[in-house]
């Protein structure tokens, strides 16, 4: 499921490019520079501990396939820079009508003025 989600990941970033450009798909490539490596290093995980100790020995290609995908998780930058440009982006998405419905008014900030997403995006 998770490979199929990470596919499915790669296919959105790639529809939103053709569409609207890179820019505007730097958030779902941020996502899957983070979550593809992840769910290759869960999915070669699970394999080793399937063949127990062959699985980590010489003989076997599931132990160079780790540290190889270990390694992408920094050749392409760290995780820390990629949610942190995810972040931005997600911060500086107006909210939906739907969003600010289901949530409701939080009193406490509501008191600071900080009610409003542009209110509270300019105070970042």
């Amino acid at each position: 499921m998770e490979l199929t989600a990470s596919r499915q990941l790669c296919y959105l970033a790639a529809a939103v490019a053709d569409d609207r450009g890179w820019k505007a798909a730097r958030t779902y490539v941020a996502m899957i520079k983070v979550y593809a490596p992840r769910v290759s290093l869960k999915i070669i995980d699970e394999a080793m501990q399937v063949h127990g100790a062959h699985g980590i020995s010489q003989d076997c290609l599931l132990s160079e396939e780790y540290i190889h995908v270990r390694h992408v998780r920094f050749a392409d930058g760290p995780d820390a820079v990629h949610l942190q440009t995810i972040a931005k982006e997600e911060v500086k998405r107006e909210i939906s009508p739907l969003a600010i419905k289901v949530s409701g008014t939080n009193e406490n900030i509501a008191k600071y003025g900080m009610f409003e997403h542009s209110k509270w995006l300019s105070k970042l």
